[in-house]
């Protein structure tokens, strides 16, 4: 039983309109750690703004939603967001300066 309070936890925020889903932070017992990139997070958030989003763990099906990552997110922000195209500048020059 001790093992398992040690295991962690990745915290999801996920959009069930579009299907897809961010990493947001992952805990345990005596650790937390926040996102993955705060960058993608945001770029996520503005593009599903005014949408209704969730916060979930792993314990739901995740591979069955896009996961937003730093590899994708570009894209992904174009797909769901097109209206907002000058976001994807300042998405791209902070994906930079934090590589």
């Amino acid at each position: 039983m001790r093992a398992k309070e040690n295991m962690s936890q990745s915290i999801y925020l996920v959009c069930e309109d579009t299907k897809q889903v961010v990493h947001v932070s992952e805990s345990s017992s005596s650790w937390f750690r926040g996102a993955d990139s705060s960058f993608v997070v945001g770029a996520f958030c503005e593009a599903h703004f005014g949408q209704s989003l969730s916060v979930i763990d792993e314990t739901w099906h995740i591979d069955e939603y896009t996961e937003w990552t730093v590899a994708n997110v570009e894209k992904q922000f174009a797909l769901i967001a097109p209206e907002k195209k000058s976001y994807l500048a300042g998405i791209r020059d902070s994906l930079n300066e934090s590589a």
